[in-house]
């Protein structure tokens, strides 16, 4: 019987991985990427090799697929260097190497792939998907002119274009410019998905790690000169030689940069970067990288005389990684909580359950890089963007307070046109209860009747360590408060967010006669309401006075880019937002996943931009592989005919995902 038609026969679930789950070897690690690479993953091999150029010399003996799925099974242990994909390669059996055409046999033996091919190629991959590897595929604005990218040629002056013309020469995620490394690793990722069938879900957690670099730290300064310059106005002054060395130990207080020093930082570097020549066309052979940017004056701890320096976005580079900042690094193992030089990746994982209620694994679905400190908003954007491209269904997204504390216009606004809806934990200063307008007041982020009484209005925030008895207690007093709160009630013709009053009824049910008989969706019962007669009796009554305006049958619009920051449904602090919010606790499984159970860490990666950005694609996507392996253990594939199929072969992971997929069946007992 061929192996297409035959039928898998899955064993016992399990609550965890079973302790007799077989390794995975090279060989089979190599071939699942491989497999996953000509079938699902071709488009992206596809898109590499149009802008890679190695089908001349002795290179042509690598293929791209072939070195990437390579890399992909040699990441399993959280480690991604060229070296070990070559040394993966060269341990393969000798017919493995002849089907993917990485041994040639030869009169006087066999010719195997060298190290020296895996490292040219997988620095050609690199190099091709930097912001400049690829042409524009639509005018371009180049200061007051717009320029043809392919011929050079002025088109027109900028001043002369209208919006529409402007808008039509910025980059989209389709231009070939936009694509990046970053691109391609999240393209993977979702064909990944899809090469295993993996069931989709509507529900989401974000949330990041500091990735530190490889690198050590040339320079440490002050908590006022982490991140900018304290000099703005002597920012480029060269440290005098033989300058002696502060004493090693904890960063010293100082005061806060001024409002103008990011700005004075970025324009110190433009001129700096003004006055350097232009690069030569073939790098010299030193092996010292050239400076990021201008030294910077001030007071700091300094191993090299020549660091820190001022990066391009105007903050401090502390290390020869150009792309690597200080950001927070909090607690975990034996470490308290730092600041630390690297990236921080910012990671969308699935946070939702299956059919049958069997809770979602930590699957990592799209993420962003950027530098350690960077924004955190614009990293959970591009997150959310590059899942969604992929053809996820981000309808819910769980965040905590290290993304809230921005206002609507950069956040909320552009999620909403995304159709995503937030669940969001408040920081303190957020707690905070104000008038929006007459008989409206902002409370928590919400909108509520000023018919709300006076004991929930500043109800205490849902501290971490606490019981779930507390938890349950004071999630009902948020639902006592929940039933004072305006409803959405749709949008507007120009789109701005329409509200409901408690009092209002959604929906009017009516007799023969055309009188009214029922009321549908009203909350409290207020005497200002021409239904209160029909309000249900579990609603609390109000303390109007019959006549005078109030909130409660109110009903308004606000823009978008004007609703609190921290808006959303449900309301913050019920039992309803308890269950949403902490869901994203497997967006935490994630990053502990990574970096204690694989060693993620700061040797995982040891090379350099361009470099970085490709390994850690790569490294993601075998560390996704390997967690998927573990999963399907879990659902049944231990016990599978392995003489028929791998453990990994898509027919069985289907197999697996569709046990849980259908919703469990009713309990008739």
């Amino acid at each position: 019987m061929s192996k297409g038609k035959r039928s898998v026969t899955l064993g016992p679930r399990h609550s965890r991985v079973p302790a007799n789950v077989p390794a995975r070897t090279n060989k089979k690690a190599f071939k699942t990427a491989l497999a996953l690479l000509r079938g699902d993953g071709a488009p992206v091999v596809a898109r590499v090799e149009e802008r890679v150029n190695h089908v001349q010399g002795r290179n042509r003996q690598l293929q791209v697929d072939v070195l990437l799925a390579a890399a992909i099974a040699s990441a399993r242990e959280g480690v991604m260097e060229p070296r070990r994909a070559s040394a993966l390669l060269r341990g393969l059996g000798s017919s493995t190497q002849i089907d993917c055409g990485i041994r040639v046999v030869k009169v006087h033996g066999a010719d195997v792939v060298s190290e020296g091919q895996v490292r040219y190629l997988f620095d050609q991959i690199a190099k091709a998907f930097l912001p400049d590897g690829a042409s524009h595929d639509h005018p371009v604005v180049d200061g007051e002119h717009v320029v043809n990218p392919d011929t050079g040629d002025i088109v027109a002056p900028a001043d002369t274009l209208t919006v529409e013309q402007l808008v039509a020469c910025e980059c989209t995620s389709a231009c070939p410019a936009a694509l990046s490394a970053e691109h391609l690793g999240n393209e993977l990722i979702g064909a990944t998905w899809t090469h295993f069938g993996i069931p989709d879900t509507s529900t989401w957690a974000v949330d990041s790690y500091l990735l530190v670099s490889h690198y050590s730290p040339r320079s440490w300064g002050d908590a006022a000169t982490m991140e900018f310059p304290d000099e703005p106005a002597a920012m480029t002054r060269t440290p005098a030689p033989g300058q002696p060395k502060a004493k090693a130990g904890k960063p010293r207080g100082g005061r806060k940069p001024s409002a103008g020093t990011k700005a004075a930082a970025v324009n110190a570097h433009n001129d700096w970067a003004n006055t350097q020549p232009d690069a030569p066309l073939q790098p010299n052979s030193s092996r010292k990288r050239p400076p990021a940017g201008p030294t910077a004056a001030g007071d700091f701890t300094r191993l090299d005389r020549e660091f820190p320096q001022i990066g391009a976005d105007g903050r401090l580079v502390h290390t020869v990684d150009p792309d690597a900042r200080n950001g927070f690094r909090g607690a975990g193992r034996s470490r308290r909580t730092e600041i630390a030089n690297g990236r921080d990746k910012h990671a969308l994982v699935a946070s939702g359950m299956f059919g049958d209620g069997t809770p979602f694994p930590a699957f990592i679905r799209s993420y962003c890089l950027t530098p350690g400190g960077g924004d955190k908003t614009a990293a959970c954007l591009a997150a959310v963007e590059h899942a969604q491209a992929g053809g996820a269904a981000v309808a819910e997204l769980s965040l905590d307070r290290g993304y809230t504390n921005e206002p609507a216009v950069n956040l909320l606004a552009p999620m909403i046109e995304r159709g995503v809806r937030l669940v969001m934990d408040h920081k303190q200063h957020q707690h905070r209860t104000r008038l929006h307008a007459p008989g409206v007041l902002e409370i928590d982020g919400n909108f509520y009747t000023d018919a709300t009484p006076v004991g929930l209005r500043e109800l205490p925030a849902h501290a971490k360590n606490t019981s779930t008895k507390a938890r349950r207690e004071l999630s009902a007093r948020y639902d006592q408060r929940a039933v004072y709160m305006f409803r959405p009630n749709g949008t507007t013709d120009t789109g701005r967010p329409r509200f409901r009053g408690p009092a209002m009824p959604d929906r009017l049910v009516r007799n023969r006669g055309g009188t009214v008989t029922k009321t549908l969706g009203v909350k409290v019962s207020c005497p200002n309401s021409e239904y209160q007669h029909l309000a249900p009796a579990s609603a609390p009554e109000t303390g109007c006075e019959p006549g005078v305006p109030c909130g409660c049958v109110k009903t308004f619009s606000v823009p978008v880019i004007q609703l609190p920051g921290t808006y959303q449904t449900p309301a913050y602090g019920t039992s309803t937002w308890l269950v949403d919010y902490h869901r994203r606790n497997l967006v935490e499984t994630f990053n502990s996943f990574e970096q204690y159970h694989r060693r993620v860490g700061r040797h995982s990666i040891k090379v350099l931009p361009p470099r970085y950005d490709l390994a850690h694609a790569l490294l993601t996507v075998g560390l996704l592989i390997d967690a998927i392996y573990s999963f399907v253990m879990r659902l049944g594939a231990r016990d599978i005919d392995t003489s028929v199929y791998d453990f990994m072969d898509p027919v069985v992971t289907r197999a697996c995902f569709a046990r849980v997929t259908q919703p469990a069946p009713a309990n008739t007992s």
